[in-house]
Parts: C-alpha cells; sequence; structure tokens
C-alpha cells in the first residue's frame, strides 16, 4: 500500500507520520495510489499522491474545500497554486536522539511575557490560544525571558526566538534541544523555510535528520483553534 511505503520513509515524509500518531484526525480514502489526511485541529489536510491522473486527483481535492494543505508533490502544489492566497515551502527536520536534557531555565512561559512573544511573532490570537493550551515555553535566567519557543498546533516545534540582546550566547540550540526533548505527543520535529540557513544550521547542531523533499504549503487562513 501506499500508506505503508510512505510510513517506511519517516525522513520525508514525517509530517504524514505525525499525523497519524495523533487522535484527531480523518483519513480520506478514495484513491489507493493516494494518501488523504484531515488533521481536525489544525484543520489541515496532509496530501500524498503517486498515481498517473493527477487532474482528476486534484479535482477531487477542490471538493474537499480545503483550507490548509501541505504535500511533497510539487506538481499537486502547482496545479491547485491559483486557488490559495498563500504558500510557502520548507524542509523538515526531526529529532530522534533523547539526551534527557531538561534545564531548569526551560519553562512554561509567563503570563507577563505574553505580550512580548505576540508582538515579536505576530498572530497574537493564535499565541494566545497555544498560551492558554500550555505550548509555548521560555527560557528564564534569574526570571528574565531570554527566548521562547511553541509546540504548534500542527504538532510541529517551532516559532523559536532569542532576545536580540542575547544571540551570542548560544541560546536557540538550547531552547530548541530542551524544547524537543520535552516533546512527548509524538515524533519530535520542526518545519524550516528552505531559505532561512541560520535555522537550518541551528537544527544540524543538534543533529536533527532533514528531509530530502521539500514540503509544500499551501493555505487560505493562519492558524487558530476555532
Amino acid at each position: 500500500m501506499f500508506l505503508t511505503k510512505l510510513k517506511n520513509n519517516k525522513t520525508d515524509y514525517v509530517h504524514v507520520i505525525s499525523a497519524l500518531e495523533h487522535p484527531k484526525k480523518l483519513i480520506i480514502s478514495k484513491f489507493s495510489d493516494a494518501v488523504i489526511i484531515h488533521c481536525t485541529t489544525s484543520n489541515v489536510h496532509i496530501v500524498e499522491y503517486e498515481g498517473s491522473d493527477l487532474d482528476d486527483f486534484c479535482n477531487f481535492l477542490k471538493k474537499l474545500k480545503i483550507v490548509r494543505l501541505q504535500t511533497t508533490n510539487e506538481n499537486i502544489y502547482k496545479k491547485l497554486l491559483p486557488f490559495f492566497k498563500h504558500n510557502y515551502f520548507c524542509c523538515q527536520a526531526i529529532y530522534e536522539k533523547k539526551d534527557n536534557y531538561f534545564p531548569k531555565e526551560f519553562k512554561l512561559l509567563q503570563k507577563a511575557d505574553l505580550p512580548y512573544v505576540q508582538e515579536t511573532y505576530g498572530m497574537s490570537e493564535y499565541i494566545l490560544q497555544l498560551f492558554e493550551r500550555n505550548r509555548i515555553f521560555g527560557w528564564y535566567e534569574e526570571n528574565l525571558l531570554k527566548g521562547y519557543v511553541a509546540f504548534h498546533i500542527d504538532e510541529t516545534v517551532g516559532a523559536l526566538f532569542v532576545k536580540p540582546e542575547f544571540r551570542k550566547e548560544s541560546l536557540g540550540s538550547k531552547i530548541m534541544k530542551a524544547a524537543f526533548e520535552k516533546y512527548d505527543s509524538g515524533t519530535a520535529y520542526a518545519q524550516i523555510i528552505s531559505e532561512n540557513e541560520a535555522s537550518v544550521k541551528l537544527h544540524k547542531k543538534i543533529n536533527c535528520t532533514f528531509s530530502s523533499k521539500p514540503v509544500y504549503w499551501l493555505y487560505n487562513e493562519e492558524y487558530n483553534y476555532s
């Protein structure tokens, strides 16, 4: 089966495996040569296809009225691009080695620091939703926030930010490693905008494994839990 084939290639299809690990999902089955998973919490459709009738498959996808879609299939991306307002692509970084790295500085974000995260990351309502669900963590030294990271609605680890005045302290890799170590909802991984060389370098520093295929994103609405 096509799904089994994807499962056996965790590096390139970690987004598929992560979706399958999540309890809130709906697997839409119509094509033997395709996988369509609707992640109901994030309202993301994960789509992979290896068939020959791309037009028929894309017409089926259009009928689903998809709000957010991710795929490694460049042809699907190109076919559906005109029907979405926003797009980007990224690589995936998987963190598998656990070192029991739980620094005392890494803790849940304090409410007093929430406005700073909303200001620096943007998407104020989404950040509030993550905060209310205990999905944002800060790096604190002497009760001073130096940086933060989040567990996104799609189960990726990201939104890493280090305050400019502390960026010479190698805090980025420490914060990201601590987040990966703490993550316990399935496979720990991140999606990195391909042009973000600094983030790629950071993830390599903590020994992440990188996908060989880019993941293409198409979406009409930013993330939210509504």
